[in-house]
């Protein structure tokens, strides 16, 4: 599920500019951003050396475009590109990275039952998400396409690498994880490198590593879902992963009501039961699949899902009686700062 703009803002509060790490040489604060993955990607990290940060950022830059090119949906010659256009037909020999990210969400999609699914492609067509000429569609034909989705149609051989699809029109797209796959490995290319601390995100799908020097955590800010370039929380996290699904961005208002690419697989239509799902999880690919499963699934189950998976946090943003709620799991209560006061369960 492609996502355009960023959710997530990251508050970098590096005081007059540079710190000492270690007792070493002074650390100072470099960045840089790109659009890659139809999306904003910027790169934060703190070096001692302007030159060598240019090196560690143009290699991390590098890492993602090698990403996209294997999973975008929109490159002919990709190799999901070349899995859609060979459904029905034959299976198609991938790489190990390729492989490996479907087989994660197809276990993903079986622990979200279905929340998240990276077949809903057909759907996504018929809504005009993938070509941005945004539609409602018209009586019966989401049960047209209803026989194309579902996670359980995609055959994996392990054995030769292989992926297949067994019907004519049936897609995978990918959006709602490669950008935080592109991020993990984006993160991982530049510590090796040899910068201790930095942030990769890329259109609110989030890697952090290390910390600031001086050992302060990094400040993420949450985008207020429905007050343009306010904030409506914060939080103070180090390696690890975070990411955003929201019904604000890639929408559009027809008669009134709102339409977004968050479908739910199992009615067709855009799952209205949140505003925003925000997840902390080890990696930024977890956090963005998780994020867009708890969004579909709702606050309730939403929330009871995140809280029983190790190492996951997460706040859930809702609207009854049209307030703006949240939902908390008990590990993301322990950190999250509120920005405005909000009317809350699950406390």
């Amino acid at each position: 599920m492609r996502r355009v703009g960023v959710y997530l803002f990251l508050v970098l509060l590096f005081g007059f500019g540079f710190w000492r790490w270690g007792n070493k040489r002074e650390f100072k604060l470099f960045e840089s951003s790109r659009i890659l993955m139809d999306t904003l990607v910027t790169i934060s990290l703190y070096d001692r050396d302007e030159a060598h940060s240019q090196r560690v950022m143009k290699a991390g830059f590098q890492e993602i475009e090698r990403v996209e090119e294997v999973m975008t949906t929109y490159q002919e010659g990709s190799e999901v590109w070349s899995i859609n256009q060979a459904a029905g037909d034959s299976s198609v020999p991938v790489g190990a990275a390729l492989f490996e990210v479907i087989s994660r969400s197809l276990t993903y999609s079986r622990l979200t039952e279905g929340a998240f699914d990276p077949t809903v492609r057909p759907l996504e067509d018929l809504w005009g998400f993938t070509k941005d000429k945004y539609r409602v569609p018209k009586e019966g034909e989401i049960e047209m396409v209803f026989p194309l989705v579902g996670y359980k149609w995609v055959r994996l051989d392990s054995l030769h690498q292989r992926i297949f699809l067994p019907l004519k029109g049936q897609g995978i797209d990918l959006g709602g994880v490669a950008k935080g796959y592109a991020s993990d490995r984006a993160a991982e290319v530049m510590e090796r490198m040899g910068v201790p601390g930095g942030i990769v995100n890329a259109g609110g799908d989030t890697r952090l590593w290390g910390k600031k020097p001086g050992g302060e955590l990094w400040r993420v800010a949450i985008r207020h879902p429905r007050q343009q370039g306010e904030f409506i929380g914060y939080l103070d996290l180090s390696s690890q992963g975070v990411a955003t699904s929201g019904d604000y961005e890639r929408c559009f208002f027809w008669e009134g009501k709102r339409y977004h690419h968050l479908l739910d697989p199992t009615t067709g239509y855009p799952s209205d039961s949140c505003v925003s799902v925000t997840v902390i999880a080890p990696t930024a690919e977890e956090a963005d699949i998780l994020a867009t499963g708890a969004f579909v699934m709702g606050p309730k189950r939403g929330r009871e899902f995140l809280e029983a998976l190790p190492g996951v946090k997460g706040v859930i943003f809702y609207e009854r009686d049209g307030i703006l709620r949240s939902c908390l799991t008990r590990g993301m209560r322990k950190i999250y700062i509120p920005e405005k006061n909000l009317a809350s369960f699950g406390r």
